[in-house]
């Protein structure tokens, strides 16, 4: 749990440049620099996190993790739910 919360964090005070919807397929030699209004966007994460051991199946853990997920969107999105 801390290390997901530690990455819910890191995205959360991270900043993301979007795409141009032009930009070129490959990476050209001499990049252009950065055009000064690309639009820049904070993002924040929900996560869903389930433990596997015992006798559950592989399926049920990815359904108690979904099923956290939507606990963690509806108590108010940007949380972690374990």
């Amino acid at each position: 749990m801390p290390a997901l919360e530690t990455v819910r964090k890191e995205i959360t005070a991270s900043e993301f440049i979007l795409r141009q919807p032009l930009r070129p397929k490959k990476c050209p030699d001499q990049p252009k620099q950065r055009a000064k209004k690309a639009r820049r966007i904070k993002v924040s994460i929900s996560i869903g996190a389930a433990e596997a051991g015992g006798e559950r199946s592989a399926e049920a853990v990815i359904r108690q993790a979904d099923k956290m997920l939507y606990r963690a969107k509806q108590g108010g999105r940007n949380r972690v739910e374990h």
